[in-house]
């Protein structure tokens, strides 16, 4: 592949980085992807000052958060559109997405991942490195003692708002569930 072609650092198992992935699909741009493994922190780091995923270069230069990348890549590329364009419903939009990264995306991670990294530390991590580079478990195996620790440090977990994270996504569910029935009621009656 070309060196001018897009390049996304990305893991396989994260919702920011699937986001990217599809909006990177669905507008059909030629792109490079490199999975990454454990030690993605510090590469991470090295490009953006964050320690986080997934980084799309354009350019050469990195662009860190699923949101700037995508606000990024609809700059470029705006057909088709992944956001209205109209104000009211880009603005809505744009409000879920950030309920989506900032809410509900970390509480169902919290809800799903905590309880395994609690029962079982080491299924927890082969999970978590689904899809990475041949020797990313091997590699993180070693600290494995220290893992479930760091992964609540790092996803700030705590007990009590992992209890939060059930009562979100359940409320979430439920909007969805409103907001989806109250459009098909809106397409009937037209």
């Amino acid at each position: 592949m070309s060196k001018n072609l897009p390049m996304l650092w990305h893991i396989p198992l994260s919702h920011f980085n699937e986001k990217v992935r599809w909006a990177l699909d669905f507008k059909n741009i030629p792109h490079q992807r490199q999975r990454v493994g454990a030690d993605y922190l510090l590469q991470a780091w090295r490009a953006t000052g964050h320690g986080t995923l997934p980084i799309l270069f354009l350019d050469g230069k990195p662009i860190r958060d699923s949101t700037a990348i995508i606000a990024a890549l609809e700059q470029r590329h705006p057909e088709p559109a992944l956001y209205p364009k109209d104000e009211a419903p880009l603005r809505r939009a744009l409000e879920l997405e950030d309920y989506f990264d900032e809410v509900l995306g970390p509480s169902v991670r919290a809800a799903i991942v905590t309880p395994l990294v609690r029962e079982d530390p080491d299924l927890a991590l082969r999970v978590l490195m689904t899809g990475m580079p041949d020797g990313a478990y091997r590699n993180l195996r070693r600290l494995g003692w220290i893992f479930p620790a760091y992964y609540r440090f790092r996803h700030k977990i705590r007990d009590a708002k992992l209890e939060r994270s059930s009562d979100r996504y359940a409320a979430a569910l439920r909007a969805i569930t409103r907001s989806r029935n109250i459009r098909m009621a809106a397409l009937i009656s037209a």
